[in-house]
This record gives C-alpha cells, sequence and structure tokens, in this order.
C-alpha cells in the first residue's frame, strides 16, 4: 500500500512540469590556504622510511580568531544551509528548490555571501600583517617546542594569489527539459531526458523521507538504550531535529506527496507537548517509553518509503 501511495504522489511532478515548479542551485567555493608543502621535513620522513609517496604540510593560521578562519566557518555554515534547504538533483553538483522555498533561501545565502564578501575585502587587504602575524606567533610555538624557527613568509600566497582562492559562486539556472530544445531532437532522446528528470525528481522526493527517517531512527535508538543511569547522556538535539522537522521539510515536498505532510504531521503531533521541554522526556522513563513506541510505529512506515 505504502509503495502504491508513494508511486502517485511521485507522479504528481515529472519532467513535463519540473521546470514550473523548481530550479536549480549551484554553489562552488574557493578555499583559504591553511597548509604548505614542507619540503625539508618531507624529505627527511622520505630517507628515514624509504616511502617516496609521504607528503609532509605545514599548518599556517592556526588561530581560530584570525579572519581566514571566520571566512573559512562562514564558508562551511553556509554550505551546511545550502544542502539542509535544497534537494539533490542530478550528477553536476545542482540541487533543486522549489519556487515557494526560493525566497527565503536566497535571502539566507546573499546573507552569507556579503559575510564572505566582507571577510575576503578584509583578508586581502589586511595580507602582509596577517602574514606577518601568523609567522610571528608559529615561530613562538617552535620555539617554545625546541624546534627550529623555520617559519617564514616565503610559506604563504601572496596578496593576489589568495585573492584568488577567497571566491565564491552561487548561481540559480532553471531545470531543462526536452521541451527546451532549439532545435529537432529525435523522440526517443527527448523520452530519454524525460526518464532521466523523472528519475531526479524521485529521488528528491525519496530524500524528504530520508531526512524524516534519520532523526525517528536515531530517537528511537537513543530511547532503547537511554535508562536514567548515572554517567549516561542525553542530548535534547534528539527532540529539537524533530521538532524541526515541519519547518524544514513543508517547504521541500517538491511533489507535493500527501504522504510527506501526513507523516510531518504525526511527528509535530509526537513531539510538540516536549518541544520547549525536551528533558522532560530525559526525565520520565514512562513519557520515554510512550513515544518510543510511537516514533518506532513511524520509523517502520518510513522505511517503505526509504528502503
Amino acid at each position: 500500500m505504502q509503495a502504491t501511495t508513494q508511486t502517485t504522489a511521485t507522479s504528481i511532478i515529472n519532467a513535463s512540469n519540473i521546470s514550473n515548479r523548481a530550479m536549480k542551485v549551484h554553489l562552488h567555493r574557493g578555499g583559504t590556504a591553511k597548509r604548505v608543502r614542507d619540503k625539508d621535513a618531507e624529505q627527511l620522513v622520505k630517507s628515514t622510511l624509504g616511502d617516496e609517496g609521504q607528503i609532509v604540510s605545514r599548518e599556517l593560521f592556526k588561530s581560530k580568531t584570525t579572519p581566514l578562519a571566520k571566512y573559512q566557518q562562514i564558508g562551511n555554515e553556509m554550505y551546511a544551509y545550502h544542502v539542509k534547504a535544497t534537494l539533490p538533483f542530478g550528477d553536476d553538483g545542482g540541487r533543486l528548490i522549489p519556487t515557494t522555498a526560493y525566497l527565503d533561501y536566497t535571502t539566507k545565502m546573499q546573507a552569507y555571501l556579503q559575510q564572505q564578501k566582507d571577510l575576503a575585502i578584509d583578508i586581502i587587504g589586511n595580507w602582509q600583517q596577517l602574514v606577518l602575524a601568523d609567522v610571528r606567533d608559529r615561530n613562538n610555538s617552535l620555539y617554545t617546542q625546541g624546534k627550529p624557527q623555520n617559519a617564514s613568509e616565503s610559506d604563504y600566497p601572496t596578496a593576489s594569489q589568495i585573492a584568488s582562492k577567497l571566491y565564491v559562486k552561487w548561481y540559480p539556472e532553471p531545470v531543462s527539459t526536452s521541451n527546451d530544445f532549439r532545435f529537432e531532437v529525435p523522440d526517443d532522446l527527448k523520452r530519454a531526458l524525460d526518464a532521466q528528470l523523472d528519475e531526479y525528481v524521485a529521488a528528491a522526493g525519496k530524500e524528504v523521507y530520508v531526512r524524516m527517517l534519520d532523526p525517528v531512527s536515531a530517537f528511537v535508538e537513543k530511547c532503547g538504550k537511554y535508562t536514567g543511569e548515572k554517567g549516561q547522556r542525553w542530548h535534547d538535539s534528539f527532540v529539537d531535529n524533530l521538532s524541526a522537522l515541519q519547518t524544514e521539510l513543508a517547504p521541500l515536498n517538491i511533489n507535493d506527496d500527501p504522504q510527506v505532510s501526513e507523516f510531518l504531521k504525526k511527528i509535530d503531533d509526537i513531539i510538540r507537548p516536549y518541544a520547549l521541554t525536551p528533558a522532560a522526556i530525559k526525565d520520565d522513563p514512562v513519557a520515554r517509553s510512550a513515544m518510543r513506541a510511537k516514533f518506532a510505529e513511524l520509523e517502520s512506515s518510513l522505511k517503505g518509503y526509504v528502503l
């Protein structure tokens, strides 16, 4: 019964109308050049171990307070949000965003991009000072370890080189369908493209079920092991992750799948009484057991759509 329901739901959107309901977004990022190859140490290791495949590098900018550390932190947060707010689509790195979720997504992404831009300007404009400060810190660290103070400016890229690395490319594009060709294409190729798009859409729809199943399974597993004994750890995030599903996944229901909406409502109904007081589950074995039973039943149903 579940498989039939899912097939009906995923057929709501297919290659013929996906371009009207969603678009693709791409995100590509550069790096912060935080390592340099140490050829002297590398040669020593190779001669000692007799292994020519060894590569040795030194870490630059270890401090977590530098603009480079902040740039990397914001970049990681941006990428994590980008993945969380979109769905996989194809094999070219592009991701799918429903048009109904596009405004909120772009607003948050643009905020991340502005932070990245401001930090990049700061890094490039103060590159010489950042390098000199890091050389000093590295040599001080080497001194305290009784090692040669061999950190130098030559270990670092130039300002222009670092500028070429601090880039973020983020852009949307329409989802191409077989109706987009500007010239005559054989019908069998059009059918092949439509079939491929249908697979991509189905995979995007399945991803929503996966994202529901993961926190449900984590909660069931934790509640099966947690007894409240001294030394056992409980994280409120088990409850927080379930509470957030309605907000996070409802906008990504690209197929308008009624079963997704039903599952999200069931999850929300179970977890809502404890959303603001997650510790209550930790402290109440009866409530914990009852919730585990409800989520275990849901888990079994969800697996029918994922496995």
